[in-house]
């Protein structure tokens, strides 16, 4: 959601996104396929979000 409000940002917030899976990997919290299931939830409930702002004539722009 945040990479649609800020499209010059979007690489930045995904490399951050993923850092912050994998430290809590390092950190023994949650196990990788965790991770990867959290970080998959989060961009399906981000374009969810997107999805109906748009719908409800958000731009986020």
């Amino acid at each position: 959601m945040l990479g649609y409000v800020f499209p010059g940002e979007k690489a930045k917030l995904h490399a951050m996104a993923s850092e912050a899976s994998m430290s809590r990997l390092y950190g023994a919290i949650h196990y990788r396929f965790d991770c990867g299931a959290g970080l998959k939830c989060g961009q399906n409930i981000g374009s969810y979000a997107v999805q109906r702002g748009r719908m409800d004539g958000a731009d986020g722009r």
